[in-house]
């Protein structure tokens, strides 16, 4: 239960929670989270939400486009800070994952393999979330096993489909 009550979790949890407003307060109603969304309430009631808060709270679009990739990258670098493995005689230390995998969405964007678009100001916020999240929890990697840390950390890769747009 300590991973539920420590600084790290409290990070992690209001890192992802922000990004999570962002995509279904903001975001198109065609991304996959928006799209799960309505299926549990409505389209209607996802419209009426998304109104109210794009009318009278409206954000900018870098924040609407760029924060919550960052606020992912934060928390999956936290969540990762102390997980490794190793294979043979090199040791992979996996709190290079989340930086890695942005940069990896941001080449495909540019090579038009997937919607969206290449932008240099998301890396840059990347880059700035990720070494934020190494200077406040410094790593201190060690080889593990499966176990409910890695579990999370598995989870919030596959957020990342949450987040693609279907048209």
């Amino acid at each position: 239960m300590r991973f539920i009550f420590s600084k790290k979790s409290f990070y992690i949890v209001v890192a992802l929670g922000i990004s999570l407003l962002i995509y279904v307060l903001y975001r198109t109603e065609h991304t996959v989270v928006n799209q799960i969304f309505i299926y549990f309430f409505s389209k209607n009631y996802w419209h009426e939400i998304h109104k109210n808060f794009t009318n009278n709270f409206p954000l900018p679009s870098w924040v609407i486009y760029t924060i919550p990739e960052a606020l992912w990258v934060f928390a999956s670098t936290l969540i990762a800070k102390n997980l490794a493995c190793k294979i043979k005689n090199i040791n992979i230390n996996f709190y290079f994952f989340p930086f890695l995998i942005a940069i990896s969405i941001e080449i495909i964007q540019l090579l038009h393999l997937s919607k969206g678009r290449f932008d240099i100001i998301d890396l840059s916020m990347s880059l700035l979330a990720w070494l934020s999240a190494l200077l406040i929890l410094p790593p201190k990697p060690q080889p593990l096993g499966f176990n409910r840390i890695t579990a999370i950390f598995v989870f919030t890769h596959l957020i990342i489909f949450l987040s693609y747009v279907w048209y």
